[in-house]
């Protein structure tokens, strides 16, 4: 059987061949676009051209003669001017025949395939459809409303959840025009009295795009705003991203067939966008985590600090690679709240660049303008690449019990060239002069740490005005580290230099201070003034055999 995009491009190239002239290519591609999987395998495809557009013309009489039509004009029977479409019509009866909808966490299911994903039959439904239905249909008069955020998450998808809920409320709307950008000027319209579909041009569906109740939906296509109907623009850059336990969950219902590790690696470079960490490794069983890669550091080595600026002040005009690199994250009520870096991966691999190509002055820059989690994300991803240079750091040292600060202020001399390695069991990472980074994102206790003769420090990087510290954290590292005797365990909380004189530590809400005989109680605490400034372009853990630099292809556990 041939797929529509074989048999479209086929169609297209004789029609061109052909001078097909535009009114009838429009009525044409309408007949085939509704095609079904059976009718499909009898395209001509690898026939003349002449032969392709016989076939369709053919095709597109006898839908309208099926329907009860016109030969010649086949207006649909649903409503507007179009023609009847079969594929969307078993959709939307399917959808309205559902027993019972699923909620979150569950599998919307059906018999038949989606209209625009023919190879798909099921959609997971993520904890925020509901709400998102909700904020939709919360007032009664008809609005416009734009459903908008990171590509790649899922917008169609959702789409197809919207329409469930639609056909199966208490109060259906009459009609639901909708449209999608793979069909430019096209548009399909339900009528829930017939329960049936058509398919024709925008304009054919002016009377039912001025009835109030109508819903018209236009996924990535500007729609017709001169109209009453309740608008819903579904465009890129949707809601929330994926978190890793949904992406999981949607994994084992839908995706048993994409390794779990794999999943969890995905999502650790590309965060939670289903598209790149479910769907992409589906459809391309046969490659490993660097080809899967490939897109997004791609997406890194194409921006310099300058894009990164600009797509962080309007992320909608910014290039479509950057949305790989930039998450738009909403609040409860779905509108927008701030930007993150995809992953700190992406956050460290766009700094370690940035520095290597002789633009860390604008990458300072752009550290001291940004706000929010990027400042968090960018001023991490500088830090662990200039505290592996090591030099000489000032340092507050803490008192264990009280947290105050103590004493007069230390200089802390750190150890050069450090190579910086990945690590997954803490039990394995504790190697001399190896600056040592947690490979789970999830990984809180501490962002590094750095073994040495006689020390050996911890480092958790932050942008905050203070930290709250529990014992049973604390022995917990300490009990997977396994430091031998005479190895002293230092923690130092890397702050901005505006936040050093006023940064607090805060006793957690049980469990502090440590009791003697604790690991914890061992464990020194200082405050340490994350300068930046002087960190040099040609660092050893930049150079092209370092695990993590450069495409970062290989690592260490």
């Amino acid at each position: 059987m041939f797929s529509v995009k074989e048999v479209a491009t086929a169609f297209n190239a004789a029609a061109k061949a052909l001078g097909v002239d535009g009114r009838e290519l429009d009525v044409l591609l309408a007949s085939l676009i509704s095609l079904s999987e059976e009718e499909l395998a009898f395209f001509p495809i690898g026939a003349n051209n002449k032969a392709i557009i016989q076939f369709v013309r053919s095709l597109s009489k006898s839908k309208g003669a099926a329907a009860g039509l016109g030969k010649e004009s086949a207006p649909g029977a649903g409503g507007g001017g179009g023609y009847s479409s079969l594929k969307a019509t078993r959709m939307m009866k399917a959808l309205h025949s559902m027993q019972e909808l699923p909620g979150p966490g569950e599998v919307l299911k059906l018999d038949v395939s989606f209209l625009l994903h023919p190879e798909y039959d099921s959609v997971f439904v993520r904890e925020c459809y509901p709400r998102l239905f909700d904020a939709l249909v919360r007032h009664p008069k008809p609005r416009k409303y734009i459903v908008t955020g990171t590509p790649g998450i899922g917008v169609t998808w959702f789409s197809y959840y919207l329409l469930a809920r639609l056909v199966n409320s208490t109060a259906p709307p009459p009609f639901i025009v909708w449209e999608h950008m793979t069909k430019p000027g096209m548009a399909w319209c339900y009528t829930h009295k017939t329960r049936e579909v058509v398919i024709g041009e925008r304009t054919s569906f002016d009377d039912e795009l001025d009835n109030p109740a109508t819903w018209y939906i236009a996924d990535g296509v500007p729609p017709q705003l001169d109209c009453l109907a309740r608008i819903v623009l579904l465009t890129p850059p949707e809601r929330k991203i994926f978190k890793l336990d949904e992406l999981l969950a949607c994994r084992s219902l839908l995706y048993g067939t994409v390794d779990e590790a794999l999943v969890k690696e995905l999502y650790r470079h590309y965060g939670g966008v289903a598209n790149f960490v479910l769907r992409s490794p589906e459809q391309k069983p046969d490659e490993g985590l660097d080809d899967l890669l490939e897109v997004l550091r791609d997406a890194v080595a194409g921006c310099n600090a300058a894009q990164m600026r600009s797509s962080i002040g309007s992320i909608s005009t910014g290039p479509e690679a950057n949305h790989s690199l930039l998450h738009i994250v909403a609040d409860e009520t779905f509108r927008m709240q701030h930007l993150v870096f995809a992953s700190q991966w992406v956050a460290d691999e766009f700094a370690k660049k940035a520095m290597k190509s002789d633009e860390l002055r604008e990458l300072i820059s752009l550290l001291s303008s940004a706000s929010g989690p990027v400042r968090s994300s960018l001023y991490q991803a500088i830090m662990h690449a200039a505290l592996p240079e090591g030099g000489s750091f000032t340092v507050a040292p803490i008192d264990g019990e009280t947290l105050e600060r103590r004493g007069k202020e230390e200089v802390r001399v750190l150890g050069r060239g450090a190579i910086t390695k990945a690590f997954k069991d803490l039990q394995k990472a504790a190697t001399e002069h190896v600056y040592n980074r947690p490979l789970s994102p999830t990984f809180t206790t501490v962002d590094a740490f750095e073994r040495g003769e006689k020390t050996c420090d911890f480092f958790q990087v932050t942008v905050g005005s203070s930290k709250e510290l529990e014992s049973l954290e604390l022995d917990s590292l300490l009990n997977d580290v396994q430091l031998p005797e005479g190895v002293t365990p230092r923690l130092h909380f890397v702050v901005p230099k505006d936040r050093y004189a006023n940064f607090k530590l805060k006793a957690g809400k049980k469990n502090w201070p440590p009791k003697p005989q604790s690991p914890a109680f061992r464990m020194k605490l200082y405050i340490m003034k994350g300068v930046y400034a002087r960190l040099q372009v040609c660092a050893r853990s930049l150079h092209a055999g370092c695990p993590m630099a450069g495409g970062g292809r290989r690592l260490w556990l």
